[in-house]
């Protein structure tokens, strides 16, 4: 009986240990937003991929921008948000709503890209400047999908990635033209029927998903030979992609599936890395719970 014993605490010991061993190690950290009926937070994994809570406060777009300092959408203004102590700043009125909205922080910290609505269904994409404290308009009279699109701003501030012209061709996913536009206002159409996306830290490729009923489909875009490459798909549904931005070397995702009443139910935060292609599952959100915003942090 005790041999017995020793064998299944020793089965149990070694799954547990395998299960921790298997977890990846990132690159950075990685902050998140979850949030239920009850209950919101700003979270962060840590590099052995174990989770703190930040402040017991849920945010859309999130950015951060060093110091535990973190770049947010507020109920209805663009914040700066010291994690340390839990103080906010509004740097502008934003009126931007979307529970999926996205913000982008440029590398050198000039600026931050947002999405904002004016009178009359008028959309246009923003940046606010750290250097004069002014927003300015730079894409006047975009079209609604601007609202929850991902943005990506090239490190020269002369190009801008965004998602347009969005359709539905299949039950839940809105499918959109992936497009650039630069400083001259030439606007170019890099792929079709796009989900989500980002670009790389040295904008040499995209990681970008396509999505049907069936499953989505993750691609790898080389920018500098225009080569389209298929990595992987799965049949769950993915609500977000961020590349690492210190190297490029893996991305973070999310996956979720819809129930019979439309909800979002077994999300799971995920980590591809490029070279090895090894994908594992990094955290499983809260039962109830959905996630609003990520980004990478230090």
């Amino acid at each position: 009986m005790k041999q017995l014993l020793f064998v299944l605490l020793f089965f149990i010991g070694g799954i547990i240990f395998f299960n921790r061993s298997a977890k990846a190690d990132l690159p950075n950290e990685f902050v998140f937003s979850q949030s239920s009926s009850d209950e919101k937070e700003l979270c962060v994994l840590n590099r052995k991929c174990d989770v703190n809570t930040l402040v017991n406060s849920g945010f859309s777009g999130i950015a951060y921008r060093g110091d535990d300092k973190y770049i947010c959408i507020d109920k209805g203004s663009l914040i700066l948000l010291d994690a340390s102590d839990g103080t906010r700043s509004e740097l502008c009125k934003v009126r931007n709503n979307y529970a999926d909205t996205n913000i982008f922080l440029t590398p050198d910290q000039r600026y931050v890209y947002f999405a904002d609505e004016g009178e009359k269904f008028q959309y246009s994409l923003k940046r606010y400047s750290f250097e004069d404290n002014k927003t300015e308009t730079v894409i006047p009279d975009a079209d609604s999908d601007i609202m929850t699109s991902d943005i990506y701003v090239s490190q020269d501030n002369e190009t801008i990635y965004y998602l347009a012209d969005g359709n539905r061709k299949y039950a839940h996913h809105l499918n959109y033209k992936l497009k650039s536009i630069d400083s001259f206002k030439r606007e170019t159409t890099i792929a079709e029927d796009v989900v989500d996306f980002d670009v790389s830290r040295d904008r040499s490729f995209i990681i970008f998903t396509k999505a049907t009923d069936a499953e989505t489909v993750f691609y790898r875009l080389d920018l500098t030979r225009g080569k389209e490459e298929k990595l992987f798909s799965t049949r769950k549904n993915v609500s977000f992609v961020n590349i690492n931005d210190s190297d490029d070397s893996c991305f973070v995702y999310a996956t979720y599936r819809l129930d019979w009443f439309n909800q979002r139910s077994g999300e799971q935060i995920r980590v591809y890395d490029l070279e090895s292609g090894k994908d594992e599952v990094i955290y499983k959100l809260k039962r109830g719970h959905v996630l609003l915003g990520s980004c990478w942090g230090k």
